[in-house]
């Protein structure tokens, strides 16, 4: 090895960044000047009570919030309100909470559903490709449920049903990972399954996690930031 050669790690990618943001309701203030700065393969913790604004946040970063066009937020190198679609924004993100379950009425079997991910759709209007049959297929595969891939997805156990919207989530491969409360409403077995998978992911260190609750002994290791 050449003994002047230096390698420099490159700087990780910051894939969301906000100075200073915003948000009110009429005279309340939701949010009072926030700086946050999320880079890739970093895991980032928003902890708080419920009702202290860890959801008028994440509307900011998933452009749900019309707010989010006030405020100075860079989303994936793209500054909030510069000609930049929703849709930009969201194929760079898997989210994954309680109310998207709730949300998730389509009549669709396991499969489908991890296949709607690679759309952004809740439910699937478009004959699915041999390619994203197999792909679909292999995520059931990481999260134990391939044997269930036929199956309705409301016949499954909720707790399944939620590591099936994680593998939803994934199957685009995004930048960033969102869990909004991802336990919300399981019982303990559930729970304990769905922290076991996040635990998993958390270990590789191969993905941007955005993980947000209100119960400290959810937090997977390796957390790089909290909030």
């Amino acid at each position: 090895m050449n003994p002047d050669l230096v390698v420099v790690k490159p700087e990780p990618e910051v894939l969301i960044s906000a100075e200073g943001i915003n948000q009110t309701w009429g005279q309340r203030h939701v949010l009072q000047n926030i700086d946050l700065a999320i880079s890739e393969n970093e895991i980032v913790t928003i902890i708080g009570p419920n009702g202290c604004g860890k959801t008028s946040l994440l509307q900011m970063i998933t452009g749900d919030n019309p707010q989010c066009y006030r405020n100075e937020l860079y989303l994936f190198g793209m500054k909030r309100g510069s000609g930049e679609t929703i849709w930009d924004i969201k194929k760079h993100i898997g989210l994954v909470s309680s109310s998207l379950q709730w949300e998730y009425r389509a009549t669709t079997n396991v499969l489908t559903t991890v296949i709607s991910g690679l759309y952004d759709s809740i439910g699937l209007y478009q004959a699915a490709g041999d390619d994203d049959r197999r792909l679909a297929e292999q995520w059931l595969e990481i999260i134990g449920l391939r044997h269930k891939a036929n199956k309705s997805l409301h016949h499954l156990s909720y707790g399944e049903q939620r590591l099936v919207l994680i593998a939803r989530a994934l199957i685009k491969q995004p930048p960033l990972l969102i869990l909004d409360e991802p336990c919300q409403g399981l019982d303990d077995p559930s729970r304990e399954m769905v922290l076991a998978f996040i635990r998993r992911l958390s270990e590789q260190k191969t993905i941007t996690l955005l993980y947000v609750t209100h119960h400290a002994d959810e937090i997977p290791a390796g957390v790089s930031h909290h909030l």
